[in-house]
């Protein structure tokens, strides 16, 4: 079932679903989020048990469905988080991440970086630059 370890299609869209709606969120509610997705309620569950298995999930309190109270879910991950472990699953590491960063800001129909996009790009590097010395100290 897995591709290399990483998560099932089915697994990133529920974490992807609940990053996007930025509250907790109960099988049932994303269940009727997933309309377009097409996930079966049974899907979603066995979804949310693999992150919950995997620390990726949290439960964040209990909601009232019907007569039953359900659990409501949120990430204990950003998504930044996952797609950096994304990147070492697949060989990736820190080193790499200068490379990745101009590949990215590359990946447009022209391949091309604006100067408008390079010049943001290096902003919020020399944001994360500046943290990262700080915490050193």
């Amino acid at each position: 079932m897995r591709r290399n370890s990483l998560f099932s299609h089915s697994e990133e869209q529920v974490l992807n679903l609940l990053w996007e709606k930025g509250e907790p969120l109960s099988i049932v509610e994303i269940e009727g989020l997933c309309v377009k997705e097409k996930l079966s309620r049974v899907t979603i569950f066995k979804a949310v048990q693999t992150l919950l298995d995997a620390g990726l999930l949290a439960v964040n309190g209990f909601a009232k469905s019907t007569k039953t109270y359900a659990r409501r879910f949120v990430p204990a991950i950003t998504r930044e988080q996952y797609a950096a472990m994304v990147l070492e699953e697949k060989g990736y590491s820190a080193k790499d991440m200068g490379n990745i960063v101009v590949a990215m800001l590359g990946s447009g129909k022209s391949g091309k970086i604006s100067k408008k996009t390079s010049e943001k790009a290096i902003k919020e590097l020399e944001d994360i630059i500046s943290q990262l010395k700080n915490t050193e100290k």
